[in-house]
């Protein structure tokens, strides 16, 4: 078995929401994408492309366990992506020294908008109807008021010996075709409202050939059965990592839950759990850490060399 590993940077053409959390009648996104999303905007494009609306199921099962994805996150500089970082004033973003703080984040990429019911009677609100839905916008505002589009920088890895809907992921002319058929996603919530779309970038799509190859900032190591990376000693954890009982972190824990098609009950009727995980941005505290990049982009404990 051989992993290639691919770095992709994508353009949002539209605002992207990923459902987090309700506080009260805000619904709140995620300030990235998760590799679950990826999972899903990848299958459904293969399957539109090269297989039938029946096929659906099968070709999900086929991107499980054919492709291993990171999370994807944003960026105003392509080779600076805003990883989360826990740090002793709380959560900033990106790398230092110019990491930005949840507030200038806040402030810079995300923007809301609200909505309501109307009472047909009346023609006004419907009681108890009032949401205001938070996103990330495609252009991130600065001081002067100037624009900066907003890109989102992720990895893929692609088991060569492979197939799904009929591509041979160990031919070059079959990677092409599978590349071509990502060109475009649609990822996150809200999107009958026009989110969640993302196009590949100019030079978007490149093989990581270096002998040591990186993840972000961590050693990506292609050789086993699943890629795996290494986390050193204070440096942040760039996806969720399933909590097993290692408590050798320093961020938030969160039960990560969600809902999947269930063919008798239609969209979201299938509840899904990965029990409770250490969230993106926590730190490795004492020790080494080398992950497995598991489906669905969780990370798991493979290996614990603790510092002396």
């Amino acid at each position: 078995m051989r992993w290639r590993a691919f770095r992709v940077v994508y353009q949002a053409r539209s605002p992207i929401h990923v459902g987090y959390r309700t506080l009260g009648f805000i619904q709140r996104t995620r300030y990235y994408v998760p590799a679950r999303a990826l999972w899903g905007a990848f299958t459904a494009q293969l399957t539109r492309a090269y297989a039938t609306y029946n096929d659906y199921a099968q070709v999900g099962k086929d991107v499980s366990s054919a492709l291993r994805f990171s999370y994807l996150y944003p960026a105003l500089d392509r080779e600076r992506p805003l990883l989360p970082q826990f740090g002793p004033q709380g959560v900033f973003y990106g790398a230092d020294p110019d990491g930005w703080t949840e507030g200038e984040f806040e402030r810079r990429l995300v923007r809301s908008y609200g909505q309501t019911a109307i009472e047909p009677q009346s023609n006004t609100a419907e009681d108890a109807t009032l949401r205001e839905t938070e996103y990330l916008a495609p252009f991130a505002s600065h001081e002067r008021g100037a624009a900066t589009p907003v890109f989102y920088v992720g990895y893929v890895m692609v088991n060569d010996k492979a197939r799904i809907a009929g591509l041979d992921l160990s031919s070059p002319r079959d990677i092409e075709r599978f590349r071509a058929a990502v060109t475009e996603l649609f990822v996150g919530g809200e999107r009958k409202y026009g989110f969640g779309r993302l196009t590949l970038a100019q030079d978007g799509w490149e093989e990581l050939t270096q002998p040591q190859p990186e993840l972000f900032t961590h050693r990506l190591d292609l050789r086993a059965g699943s890629p795996s990376i290494t986390v050193l000693e204070g440096q942040p954890i760039p996806a969720h990592l399933a909590m097993n009982g290692d408590r050798n972190l320093r961020g938030d824990v969160e039960l990560l839950a969600g809902r999947l098609w269930n063919d008798k009950k239609g969209a979201g009727q299938e509840p899904d759990s990965n029990g409770l995980c250490w969230v993106p941005g926590s730190i490795i505290a004492a020790c080494r850490a080398r992950l497995s990049i598991g489906e669905k982009g969780i990370l798991g404990s493979v290996d614990i060399v603790r510092s002396p």
